[in-house]
Parts: C-alpha cells; structure tokens; sequence
C-alpha cells in the first residue's frame, strides 16, 4: 500500500509539475510577443529579430531548448539544465506525436 501511494502522489507530482511547465510556457510566449511588439513599435513600426545573448543564440532558441527540457521531464527523461540535448531526447521531442516518442531513457534506469 505504501508503494502504491507513493506512485499516486509520483503522478500527482508529475501532473502538477506538468501543468506549471505549461503555464510557463504560455506565459513566455505571451511575453515574447509582447516584446516583439515593444520592440516593432520603438522601431517606426518596422519588424525586428530579438538580439543573440553573448552565446549567439536567439532568446527563442533558449526557450525552444526550455520547452524541450520541460516536455522531457514530463515525459520521465532524463535532461540536464543546461548544455546539449542528447539525441534521444531530440528524437523523441521530433517524434513526440507518434506512438514511440519516449525512448527507454527514463531517469532511474
């Protein structure tokens, strides 16, 4: 019984975290259009790229690699906080909508 309430509170947990980690995720895409607007209006009106952090990647690609990160938790992978993504990580998150999105890598294993 206790294993079983801790898997119901694993999931609970899961859930949760899954949830927060969407909101996030609209809220930075109502942030980003926000600024993409501030931004096109300080400019006359003209359409301007968001400027590279000091690594040369865009603020997208960061929250591309967020989103990816964050889908990967949910998903029960293991992903570090920062750095590269694996490749299973990646194959899965491109292949997300079909059935053998999540490969074996699971954290724990």
């Amino acid at each position: 019984r206790a294993g079983l309430s801790e898997l119901q509170q694993l999931k609970r947990d899961a859930s949760a975290i899954e949830a927060a980690e969407k909101e996030v995720a609209e809220a930075t895409q109502t942030l980003t259009k926000a600024q993409a607007k501030l931004r096109r209006l300080k400019n006359g009106g003209k359409a301007t790229k968001p400027t590279a952090s000091a690594n040369g990647q865009s603020p997208a690609d960061k929250r591309r690699r967020d989103e990816i990160r964050a889908w990967a938790r949910a998903q029960g992978m293991a992903v570090s906080q920062v750095g590269s993504i694996s490749k299973d990580v990646m194959d899965a998150w491109n292949n997300r909508d079909s059935k053998a999105a999540v490969p074996a890598q699971r954290q724990g294993r």
